[in-house]
């Protein structure tokens, strides 16, 4: 038998060593509690700021926009110029490049707005500094103002070129008509809407077969994100249709529309935002150039477009009122779900042994800000503490998103899959709601041979069932104690640590960002696309999505475009991307009977990689 020491003592000196042992166990106790609760005050404080620090860290890089008031004007007319800086606090502007022909005049003191926004479960910064100058045409004809540079910091950053027509008179104002129509002129922040842009002529003038639409907020809407819109149905093919200087590919053909009592032939494109913060949005003077061209052919038989009708119209700017999500009634666990939707929801299977995974699969659709609200955690509601969620797979598009949840019950008392909860902002009603999925049934067995008590003999077990192992609990003076300043240090430095290590990741870039994996799996993708490319269209869009993986761009920026940005090609293999894009748009846009081969833009993407691209 084992004799504890302390019996081995007199009784009295047994209670005062016991009393002398609780005083100094107390008083380190209470050492130990006062620098634990200043450490974890620390700690907290730390992690605080940490996460402040992370959250406004994940702003997006610097962008300068430029656009102009309108792109058509007549002679002599005085337009706006406005430059933006977004993502930055300040920044200073290069001197403006002279263009022949126009009276670029100096830029004004700079207006700088700021607001921060709690959406989708995290903290959203938005800073931009925005600049404003006059332009005053001097000649007719056709201009590009070359990129303005704006430095913020070390780093330098460029808008896009702009174009600019100016006629001696807008004469085709009775032929022609523009029109820019919001879906809502009032909208939610968050709430998704479109921008329908409709256009066309006297049905007289059968003869008319181009458009040049100029719209400066097309290809950039500041304080919104454009959403993927879906392909138009009735494309003519008797019409060249551009903006700016680009081919627009998806437009589509309305029945003829009455106006001033005559017939004219109407056109319509779409775009779709989606806001990313309250204010007012700014859709600049459109303008609308239309006649006719006709196809000729140089020496070396290559065909171009020349004008022999040319006319104008103007359309009105239009501004659309992005309003903040109300405070008021907000739920604690709202997510950014905008608009109207509905939620549907599925299980397999639903017969099933305690620990087995369930795909518990839920799809909402509508009109709303699918692509951009945060997923409810099933974790997170009490409904669902029979389960345990081991992960989750989601696919997000325009007008569905669809999660599937990996569920396993833990209770064979379980008898359905509650109802999924989700917090929503309804822009009609102008209230917050909870969406829920119905209720699935669901049949949970026992584990074979699982006892939910222990037997009644197993409280008379022995205190040392094993005979390696003394199953008594180790008296407390003899515990390692951890020195409080050792404790303080680990939970200051832990945190810290964690900071340095994610800021080095960042400034080295992320090798798994989505951005870099297209980049990596562009010259794959180019030899995919091209073998199954029918035409002389498909080939072009198939190198222009190459090009803009590789320099972390949209498909979009490269068409038109002939030289990248920032990169310092070899000057033929950069004369040689420049030809064989020429000859690509040719054969994409003109009807040539020419096509560029396979081989050769594999070969040319090749070459381009290994020169830096």
């Amino acid at each position: 038998m084992d004799v504890s020491p302390e019996l081995m003592l007199p009784a009295d000196a047994t209670r005062a060593s016991k009393t002398a042992a609780r005083r100094l166990r107390g008083t380190r106790s209470a050492s130990l509690r006062a620098l634990r609760s200043v450490a974890r005050a620390v700690a907290l404080a730390t992690l605080v700021a940490a996460l402040g620090v992370v959250a406004f860290a994940q702003s997006s890089e610097p962008r300068v926009t430029a656009r102009l008031s309108t792109g058509v004007a007549k002679l002599g007319e005085s337009i706006v110029l406005q430059l933006v800086a977004e993502n930055v606090a300040d920044a200073t502007i290069a001197e403006l490049p002279a263009v022949p022909g126009l009276q670029l005049g100096r830029f004004g003191s700079p207006s700088r707005q700021s607001s921060t926004t709690f959406a989708g479960g995290r903290v959203v910064q938005y800073q931009a500094v925005t600049w404003n100058a006059a332009v005053r045409p001097e000649q007719t004809g056709e201009f590009t103002i070359p990129p303005i540079q704006v430095r913020v910091g070390a780093k330098v950053y460029a808008s896009a070129p702009l174009s600019l027509t100016v006629v001696a008179d807008l004469q085709g104002g009775d032929l022609g008509f523009i029109q820019v129509l919001p879906s809502s002129s009032r909208v939610i922040d968050g709430q998704p809407f479109s921008v329908e842009v409709r256009f066309g002529w006297d049905t007289r003038k059968s003869r008319f077969n181009y458009a040049i639409l100029s719209l400066p907020w097309w290809r950039q809407l500041e304080g919104t994100v454009e959403n993927p819109t879906p392909a138009l149905a009735r494309t003519p093919e008797d019409v060249y249709v551009f903006v700016d200087d680009q081919p627009l590919g998806g437009f589509e053909e309305l029945e003829p529309t009455t106006i001033r009592g005559a017939s004219f032939r109407t056109f319509r494109c779409v775009k779709s935002f989606t806001p990313t913060r309250a204010g007012k949005l700014e859709l600049s003077t459109s303008s609308l150039e239309f006649g006719r061209v006709v196809a000729r052919e140089d020496f070396f038989m290559r065909s171009s477009l020349e004008r022999v009708e040319q006319f104008f119209a103007r359309g009105e700017p239009v501004s659309i009122d992005v309003v903040p999500l109300p405070e008021n009634g907000r739920p604690f666990d709202f997510g950014g779900a905008v608009g109207r939707f509905d939620v549907k929801a599925g299980a397999e299977p639903r017969d099933v042994t305690v620990g087995d995974s369930i795909k518990f699969k839920v799809e909402w659709s509508g009109s709303g800000n699918l692509e951009f609200f945060e997923a409810p955690a099933p974790e997170r509601q009490d409904a669902f503490k029979g389960f345990r969620v081991y992960g989750k797979t989601e696919t997000k598009s325009v007008d569905r998103r669809v999660v599937e949840y990996d569920l396993a019950p833990i209770d064979p008392a379980l008898q359905a899959i509650p109802p999924l909860e989700m917090p929503v902002f309804d822009p009609e009603t102008m209230r917050y709601e909870r969406l829920a999925t119905l209720p699935i049934t669901i049949h949970v067995r026992p584990l074979a041979g699982a006892t939910g008590l222990a037997s009644e003999g197993a409280a008379q077990q022995s205190a040392r069932d094993l005979i390696d192992i003394d199953a008594r609990a180790t008296p407390g003076s003899q515990l390692p104690e951890v020195p409080g300043p050792l404790l303080l240090g680990a939970l200051v430095l832990v945190p810290a640590c964690g900071l340095f290590v994610r800021a080095s990741v960042r400034r080295r870039g992320d090798p798994d960002a989505p951005a870099e994996k297209r980049r990596r799996r562009a010259k794959k993708t180019l030899e995919r696309e091209l073998a199954h490319a029918a035409d002389p269209r498909a080939r072009f869009d198939a190198f222009c999505e190459f090009l803009g993986a590789r320099t972390k761009e949209s498909r979009e920026a490269w068409i038109g475009r002939r030289r990248a940005q920032g990169v310092a090609l070899d000057p033929a293999l950069e004369t040689e991307l420049v030809r064989l894009l020429e000859e690509l748009e040719r054969a994409a846009w003109s009807g040539e009977r020419r096509d560029v081969d396979a081989a050769q833009l594999n070969s040319l993407a090749e070459r381009l990689i290994r020169g830096g691209l």
